[in-house]
């Protein structure tokens, strides 16, 4: 009497006869009877146990898969709690504690994904240079225009883009990192210094092109237009966010650009 026996190789299936002439071409010998069936047994036994072990190696991965997910995630919404908590009209110091509680974890949650405060801070600048630097760069590709014109461009959307990020417009102030560890002002400056470093390009290009005929020191220039979107951020964080920084943008052109 035969019977078929499901082989855990590539889902074969076997009668007991084939196992024990493949066993009996192994041994060289027929084995007895018992032997196939502990033999089978073995085989039944090892195949379940690798089974339990590649579903308990696999439930592992994705729980841990999951958990590094979950983990950016909730990175990102401690970044965004600061980040709300910074635009609010008031401006006021907060706690880790605070950030804590506006995204409902504790706070012992939150140190296991940041050192403190000091670290948050200093993702919200990265991400701040990174947008900004997306922001410039659209500028830049802005088709058919002249040098001098996206110097201008790149003024009026670091004006836009104060006014769509107003929590990161005061850690960009560095109002935001008064009280903090002294390196992230150092990495604010370094953020401003890439925004300078842009208008400075645009302008040096527009005396190339010839569409600036007067001699000028570029780098002195990009700094004054630097510092007229610092003081309207300001302006535009200390009133409450209620003064939009674009507001005097027009009035000030003329001067900014002035090459005489």
């Amino acid at each position: 009497m035969e019977t078929a026996v499901k082989r855990p190789v590539k889902g074969a299936t076997r009668s007991i006869r084939a196992v024990v002439r493949e066993v009996g071409r192994r041994n060289n010998r027929l084995p007895p009877t018992r032997f196939v069936i502990d033999f089978l047994a073995i085989q039944c036994r090892d195949h379940l146990e690798r089974r339990k072990f590649e579903m308990t190696t696999q439930e592992a991965f994705v729980r841990v898969k999951r958990q590094y997910k979950n983990g950016s995630i909730r990175r990102i919404q401690i970044m965004d709690s600061v980040v709300s908590i910074l635009g609010e009209p008031v401006q006021s110091r907060f706690t880790t504690k605070e950030i804590a509680a506006k995204i409902g974890v504790s706070e012992a949650c939150l140190y296991r994904h940041f050192s403190g405060k000091a670290q948050i801070l200093g993702e919200v600048l990265k991400r701040s240079a990174q947008l900004l630097d997306i922001t410039l760069r659209s500028a830049d590709a802005y088709p058919q225009v002249s040098m001098i014109n996206r110097a201008y461009l790149k003024l009026r959307y670091l004006l836009l883009f104060a006014e769509k990020n107003p929590g990161l417009t005061r850690v960009l102030t560095g109002e935001a990192l008064i009280y903090e560890e002294a390196n992230l002002s150092g990495e604010k400056e370094k953020v401003l210094k890439m925004i300078r470093e842009s208008i400075k390009n645009s302008l040096v290009l527009a005396s190339v092109n010839r569409e600036i005929s007067a001699v000028f020191d570029a780098q002195a220039r990009a700094q004054v237009m630097l510092d007229f979107v610092v003081a309207q951020w300001l302006r535009f964080s200390q009133s409450g966010f209620t003064e939009q920084p674009t507001a005097l943008l027009d009035q000030a052109a003329p001067v900014l650009f002035s090459f005489n």
